[in-house]
């Protein structure tokens, strides 16, 4: 039986959009039409705490499609509340503003006041979030006897809370042990999780609705058009100072390549997503660059149709397994990536894409270059990436993620978004 078609679910107005004190909401059994007190009564509740994905990120939609399927196992109801953490929590420039732990520990006295009538817990958040707050709430789950879990953003798990006093990190690992389960995107980020967590942890990287077919060939003549994804393309890396994604060495690199002989009226680069400031005039002046601004969420697989080739060159520390490269993959398009820990484990050398050594222009140079004047190349990697796009099909992967959280498994059915 063939798939239906791909419907992206509307991430503007559903939960986690709500205001940034905090959102209840309610899905699943008892909210079902037809659904009577009795069944409602039989129904588990899964409470879901954490602070909402940023609307334009690929967090957002991964949350809303789990959310989704959560909402329709049998016999479960949802219950979710969103934690401010930062307040405002995004600004208009879609930075995080500043922390305001008084307003995080009222909605965390809510969520406890939730969890003694829930029958399972799942924090859902960035490593930040579940190894400080997120311990007390494991803490206070244990206590009520409620089974607990994690569900861990970004690519390294025990990254940024390394960065902590000692005795404060002590403290909070010790808390967290309490934890029934953890769900981590990327190997380095369980492997980065001490010995009695790691026990504990499974290891499910990012997901989609994946295509009804294989996409058709791009390859059109001489022309190679590269496309950059960056949502946070403006935010500077705390330790280099530079744009995190690494737009600054890709424009290097592609001036490279636009300068070489026979190439300038073979290439084109197209820029998704903010452009920091002081890098706004070199991006108009630069020959076949083309600026289109953030694209929604679901309208970046058919933006990326368009084009031949991702360009990922992140600097970013906690790149897990970015919906970015795994959109390309859908899309039938292979990528250059920087050798980062998280995109390393999908991007495989020769085989879907090229790796490159990060914040290295002349690299990243080389490597468009190669896929730019070797279109045989380039077909056997779109190929090797429409084949890696299955790894990460939502219909495989949403089960596995219910079961590794100690779920109810779904219906005997295709499981797809609805907007």
């Amino acid at each position: 039986m063939g798939r239906p078609p791909v419907e992206y679910p509307d991430v503007s107005g559903v939960a986690g959009a709500g205001p940034v004190t905090g959102l209840d909401m309610d899905r699943g059994a008892s909210s079902a039409p037809g659904s009577g007190g009795a069944q409602a009564e039989e129904a588990r509740r899964l409470l879901l705490i954490g602070p909402p994905p940023h609307r334009e990120g690929g967090g957002r939609l991964k949350f809303e499609i789990m959310f989704e399927y959560f909402s329709n196992l049998p016999n479960l109801v949802v219950h979710q509340i969103d934690l401010p953490v930062h307040h405002p929590l995004y600004r208009e420039d879609g930075r995080f503003g500043p922390l305001r732990h008084s307003l995080t520990l009222i909605d965390l006295s809510r969520a406890m006041v939730r969890m003694a009538r829930a029958d399972t817990v799942i924090l859902v958040g960035s490593p930040d979030f579940c190894f400080s707050y997120g311990s007390l709430l494991v803490l206070c789950a244990k206590l009520f006897r409620v089974p607990s879990a994690a569900v861990v953003a970004g690519g390294r798990g025990m990254f940024s809370p390394g960065r902590l006093p000692a005795p404060a990190r002590a403290a909070c690992l010790a808390l967290f042990r309490a934890v029934d389960r953890i769900v981590v995107q990327t190997e380095v980020a369980r492997n980065d999780l001490p010995a009695r967590l790691r026990s504990k942890t499974r290891v499910l990287g990012n997901f989609r609705p994946l295509p009804p077919g294989p996409p058709r060939n791009r390859c059109r003549g001489e022309e190679t058009r590269f496309a950059f994804v960056g949502r946070h393309g403006a935010e500077q890396s705390s330790i280099s100072g530079k744009p995190e994604k690494g737009l600054d060495v890709l424009l290097e690199a592609f001036e490279r390549v636009h300068a070489a002989p026979g190439l300038a009226e073979r290439i084109e680069l197209h820029v998704y997503g903010p452009i920091p400031t002081n890098m706004i005039g070199r991006v108009q002046r630069t020959p076949a660059v083309f600026s289109h601004g953030l694209i929604p969420n679901g309208e970046l697989r058919a933006a990326l149709q368009q084009h031949d080739v991702l360009a990922f060159p992140s600097r970013y520390a906690f790149e897990g397994r970015p919906g970015a490269i795994v959109e390309a993959f859908m899309a039938g398009l292979p990528v250059i990536a920087s050798d980062l820990p998280g995109p390393m484990e999908i991007v495989e050398h020769e085989v879907n894409g090229l790796i490159v050594p990060t914040d290295d222009p002349d690299a990243f140079a080389e490597a468009m270059n190669r896929l730019a004047a070797d279109h045989g190349l380039r077909r056997r990697l779109a190929a090797g990436a429409w084949a890696s796009a299955s790894h990460f099909d939502q219909e495989k992967i949403l089960p596995e993620l219910a079961a590794a959280l100690g779920l109810p498994p779904g219906p005997d059915r295709s499981f797809t978004t609805e907007g």
